[in-house]
């Protein structure tokens, strides 16, 4: 994981360390929210589709600030590149839960 926030630290990074904490604190649905998605009124996509697309939206933006922070930021883009991966990762493998 990227660093911790500090003074001075440059916005993107900021917000991509922020991300990145969602991300990893993110937990899947229970098997009761989705027992009750499933007996209730359909208004919403399921839970677990909820969390994958949530995670899989923090991973976009997360890409799109670290091409930020290389420009403006290269010594640091390597160790952030490997979080941008971790989270994409696991918003993959939150997405073909659901597929199945």
């Amino acid at each position: 994981m990227v660093d911790v926030v500090g003074r001075g630290m440059p916005k993107a990074r900021v917000n991509f360390i922020r991300l990145a904490s969602a991300v990893e604190r993110a937990e899947p649905p229970t098997e009761e929210e989705s027992e009750a998605h499933a007996q209730g009124e359909q208004m919403e996509p399921p839970p677990l589709e909820q969390y994958w697309r949530r995670l899989e939206a923090y991973a976009v933006r997360m890409r799109e600030l670290l091409d930020e922070i290389r420009v403006n930021d290269p010594r640091v883009a390597e160790e952030y590149g490997r979080t941008l991966s971790i989270a994409a990762s696991k918003a993959d493998g939150a997405r073909k839960a659901w597929q199945q």
